[in-house]
Parts: structure tokens; C-alpha cells; sequence
């Protein structure tokens, strides 16, 4: 078994508001989930405070995370 340690800027069920160029969305909402994929990038799926059809964006990169909100 592996034993990976990452150092990630946002961590779990932290607030936070983002522009996805990638993913064309942006709003706020959660960090629901931390992906890094084989190139060593960290991406977010961020759980949205508005509820649409879309509940969550999945691919938002750490440099899209505009901000941290208060009571996280």
C-alpha cells in the first residue's frame, strides 16, 4: 500500500469562491473533493451554495479559487 502526502491551499469543506476558465462556471461553495492527477496538478470539485442542476463542478484548478470565505 502507497502512503501519499499532499500540501493542498484548500482543504475539505472549506468556502470558497471560484472562475473556472476551465470548467466555464464560477460561484462559491464548498470543497467537496481533491483530485491530483499523474502531472502533479490539484483540482477541487466544489460542492455549490446555489442549488441548480449542476450541484457540483468537478476540474476547478487551484489557481481558479479566487478566495477563501469567512467560517471555514
Amino acid at each position: 500500500m502507497h502512503v501519499l502526502t499532499v500540501r493542498t491551499k484548500y482543504t475539505f469543506d472549506d468556502h470558497v469562491r471560484f472562475d473556472s476558465r476551465a470548467q466555464g462556471q464560477r460561484g462559491s461553495g464548498t470543497v467537496f473533493a481533491i483530485s491530483i492527477d499523474a502531472d502533479g496538478n490539484i483540482f477541487y470539485t466544489i460542492r455549490l451554495d446555489e442549488r441548480t442542476d449542476f450541484c457540483m463542478v468537478d476540474g476547478v484548478y487551484e489557481d481558479e479559487i479566487t478566495g477563501k470565505l469567512g467560517g471555514s
